[in-house]
Parts: structure tokens; sequence; C-alpha cells
């Protein structure tokens, strides 16, 4: 009787939410200059049914005190949506082996083109990899025992943040960048990867007629140097036209490890992070992967800016790194030592891989081209991202100098470092019980199982053989349309 009471009196008052939403998002239109928007996927009611409480639904007191705090609060259904947003933050290009992507308790794999929303998490099994591609368009490569969250990407008009705590793993961070590349004749270092499952980025080589009475130079008329330079070349074209389309921005990344905090915009970096363990991380110099030549007029957004910040000090206690050089950081966070050659050495194989890879960046301008262009194109809108991409604007006012990605990053900076810092103070006293039982430590030392896998795919890559026109009878399965578009095939 009472429930049916309640609805009656909430019908008869129409004191239904549906409405209230609708004139409150354009009473904050109206008074703000912000338009009402739905984000693309999510429904117009904010009215969760599947898992509403029938007894929160009819209780009177609970709902004046909503009323109450949403007649103060005119944007209230704008924030609510903000809040109940949970955007995309990327796609895996290439995992080889067995990648993880947990959302709460339970995990699918992933495959190519498999989605990763805002606080998923990645984890690689023993002898597993993976490439990332990020919306705004930077490159994760994660080795094996990897775990990586992607707690957020927030877009603004020209420049993009991301916000991820690595906690274990040999992770390389590849901004993009507005250069094109050198060629190089030598081959691609990643083999691991190749062919991509996006075949629209690996190298299409050029048919020949057969010669036959010089048929071994017909088949190879094209030389392995000629054919490695021509994967520049193709590269070079596509990002010179998604240049064109998205202009200069400038990517804001803050990593997060237990060991410390790295922030800085346009980052290369390798870091290798070990649980109870040290962190390693080196600034890659841009020569290292050929980004030599700059396309013009873009050249001002291509410089990268990174701080250090050690655990216990809060956002005061960064230190600007300069030099290319690897930086060790001690387990307790608080001290920072640059490793010797010898040091170096140890980490010079996992470095090597990623030095030639033109098809992983070819895989990357064309994700971008089909993924990320409604959210990085000159021009776009606070409405059109949120209903034709699902993203939330985020406001950058130069002339009053406010930045709503400035006061996120300096809040997550302190945040961060006050968690972190009691968290290793735990993991610490842990290390400091188990100190005795060796074997377990030795699973948490740098060693080959982080690019052993890797390495030998590089040393068994040959170059293919050169595709040639034959009167040999092709089979139906490469004529039919249909089997070509459901194998991604040209």
């Amino acid at each position: 009787m009472l429930y049916t009471f309640h609805i009656l009196l909430i019908l008869v008052t129409g004191l239904i939410w549906s409405p209230s939403i609708r004139s409150s998002s354009l009473a904050y239109s109206q008074a703000e200059g912000v338009e009402d928007k739905t984000y693309y996927g999510h429904e117009r009611s904010l009215i969760d049914w599947k898992r509403i409480n029938p007894e929160h639904w009819v209780d009177l007191v609970r709902w004046k005190k909503q009323r109450k705090f949403r007649d103060k609060t005119s944007s209230w259904a704008l924030l609510n949506r903000d809040r109940l947003l949970r955007e995309h933050v990327g796609r895996i290009l290439e995992c080889f082996g067995k990648c993880k992507i947990y959302s709460g308790q339970h995990y699918s794999l992933g495959q190519y083109r498999s989605l990763i929303r805002e606080r998923d998490t990645v984890i690689t099994d023993e002898n597993s990899y993976a490439w990332i591609y990020l919306m705004d368009g930077t490159m994760v490569r994660l080795s094996p025992r990897s775990n990586v969250a992607f707690l957020e990407i927030n877009f603004g008009s020209r420049e993009t943040f991301l916000y991820v705590r690595i906690t274990s793993g040999d992770v390389v961070w590849l901004s993009r960048q507005n250069h094109t590349l050198t060629p190089s004749d030598k081959k691609e270092t990643d083999a691991l990867f190749l062919p991509l499952s996006l075949d629209a980025a690996n190298y299409k080589l050029p048919k020949v007629d057969i010669d036959v009475d010089n048929m071994g130079q017909s088949i190879w008329s094209m030389d392995a140097k000629t054919r490695n330079q021509n994967k520049y070349h193709v590269l070079n074209k596509f990002i010179a036209q998604n240049n064109y389309l998205i202009g200069d921005r400038v990517t804001r990344s803050l990593l997060v490890t237990p060991n410390g905090t790295l922030y800085g915009t346009n980052l290369y970096m390798h870091l290798v992070v070990l649980p109870f363990g040290n962190l390693y991380y080196r600034s890659r110099p841009p020569g290292i992967y050929n980004l030599q030549h700059l396309v013009p007029g873009h050249s001002q957004y291509n410089q990268q800016s990174i701080s250090f910040y050690k655990r216990g000090q809060g956002a005061d206690g960064n230190t600007e790194i300069i030099d290319n050089s690897w930086h060790k950081v001690l387990t307790t966070g608080d001290s920072t030592v640059e490793l010797s050659e010898n040091e170096n050495k140890r980490l010079a194989h996992s470095e090597f891989l990623t030095r030639r890879i033109p098809t992983i960046l070819t895989g990357r301008e064309l994700m971008l081209k089909r993924y990320s262009l409604g959210m990085l194109k000159i021009g776009v809108t606070t409405q059109s991202l949120a209903e034709l991409a699902g993203y939330r604007m985020w406001q950058i006012d130069h002339i009053n100098k406010f930045n709503e990605i400035t006061q996120r990053t300096n809040f997550l900076l302190t945040h961060t470092d006050n968690v972190e810092t009691q968290r290793l103070a735990i993991s610490l006293k842990l290390r400091e019980k188990w100190g005795q039982k060796d074997d377990l430590w030795q699973t948490y030392s740098y060693g080959p199982w982080a690019y052993k896998r890797a390495v030998s795919a590089y040393a068994l890559a040959t170059d293919p053989l050169q595709p040639f026109n034959s009167d040999r009878e092709r089979f139906n399965s490469h004529q039919i349309k249909a089997w070509k578009i459901l194998n991604d095939l040209k």
C-alpha cells in the first residue's frame, strides 16, 4: 500500500526525473553557453533501469535530497553525464601470445582491434607481446609480464591528456610526432608482429613479369634494401596526409609507477618497472627512430619536455630530464642514479627491438584515420565531439589563462603521489618480511624473459619473395570478393 502511495504521489505532483533532466540541461546551456549534449553510445535518459533499486526509487526522503541538490546546481545533468562517461582510450593493433583486458574483476582476451576503455587494465602473459594504439596516436608496446592500467584520456581543443599507471613490465611509450622518417635500408627490428593483422599496413611488393631467360633476376627485381626503404616512403605519405587533417596537437602523458611519476609532453620513453624492485627509464632521442625531417609548419609541437617526480614530495619534487641516458630509481622511490655503461648493456636488447618499425607506425596512421579523426581534426566542437565521437571536450581558455587539463594534471600529481607513497611503504615492509626467500625475487629481476622471443623472431626474419605474374591457375578463394573482405585482403 505504501509503495503504491509513493508511486501515485510522484505521478500526481509531476516529479518525474526525465523532464527535469532536459530542462536542467537547457538551463545550463543558456546560462553557461554550453550546448545540451548526449554522448555517442549513451542513452538520453540518466536513469539506469537495469540497476535501479525499487526501494530507492520510491524513497521520498531520498528524492527530496536529490531535488535540493539539483535546484542549487543547474548543470547537474551534464555533470552526471560526465561522471558516467567511460571513454574509449585505444585499441590493440597486434597481440602476440595472450593479452588480457581486465574490466573490473573479469577479463577478455585481446586481439586485433580489441577496444580498451578508461579504467581497463591490459596484462600480458609469459612470452606475450602487444602493440596498443591510443586514440591520440600514441603507440604503446608491452613486453611479457606487463601490467598497465589505462585510467583516463581527456581531449582539449588542441591537446590531449593521458593518465596511465604502469604496475610492472617493459613498456615503450611513443607519442605521435609530426615528423616524417628518414628511410633506412635495414630490415625491421620488431619482426615478431609481422605481418600485421591490419593488412593495409603491410607493404605490398609490386608484381613483375617472369623473364624465362633470366628467371632469378626477374623474381628478385627489387632488392631487399629498396623494399625496406619503400616502407618509409609509404609511411611518410600517410603522416603527411594525417598532419593536414589534424594540424598541430600536443599530447600530455602522466605515467605513474610505484617508484615515481613521469610527466611531460610528446613523450618518447622506455620504461622497465620491476615489482617490488627498481624502476629504469630513458628518454629516447628522436634520431633513434630516424625522426629527422620536420613537416613545414609543425616544428613547435615536436619538442618533448619530461619531468620525474620522486615519491613523498608531491607536485614540487620534480626533476627535469634533459639527457637521454638510462636512469635507475631505487625501490624507496626517493633517489635516482644514472646507469653505468655495463648496466646499459642489460637493456640494449629490448631497446633495439623498437628502433626500426615502419610497418607498426604505418598501422598507427591507418588506425588514426579510421578511429580518431572525429576527435582530432581541426575545428572539432564540443557538440560534435560528444555526439559523434562520445568524448567530453575539456575547456581551455588561453586569454583568461584557464585550462581544465592543467588543473586535472596538478590534482593527479599530488593525489597519485599520496596514494603511491603509501603503497610503496607497504610493499617495502612486505619485502623486508619476505627478504629471506631469494627464489621469490628472482622472478622480479630483469632478464631475457622480456625480449628473448622477439629477438629470436628478428634473427630469423627474412625478406619475402617478389610476387610475379604467371599463367598458373588461380583459386576461386583468391578471386571471390566476399572472401577478400572476410580475410581483409586487397
